[in-house]
């Protein structure tokens, strides 16, 4: 994995600030706007030695918890990241970032 390179990657959890958590080549990935389940595609922004961030490019594959966005505007103006995951599953996710 190098700086600028595209990978992808499995979504296990997310941490604060809603950001996607996998793992790839025995590092933590952080992905923000990722969400558990999803396999992504994205570019490598920063590579350190225990983990690296990655630019979202692509969702390979939803994850079974994905509803239909309600706002044709989503993932375009940036104001709602979860608006694409059922109620429950956000405050699932907010309670997990804050504990």
């Amino acid at each position: 994995m190098r700086k600028g390179s595209t990978v992808q990657v499995k979504i296990d959890k997310t941490e604060f600030p809603s950001g996607g958590v996998g793992t790839l080549e025995g590092r933590k990935i952080y992905v923000k706007g990722a969400f558990p389940g999803q396999l992504v595609s994205g570019r490598v922004k920063k590579k350190r030695e225990g983990y690296a961030e990655l630019k979202l490019l692509s969702v390979d594959e939803k994850s079974d918890y994905e509803i239909d966005k309600p706002c044709e505007h989503f993932g375009v103006c940036g104001g709602c990241t979860s608006q694409n995951l059922t109620y429950d599953k956000q405050l699932d996710f907010l309670s997990e970032e804050v504990k």
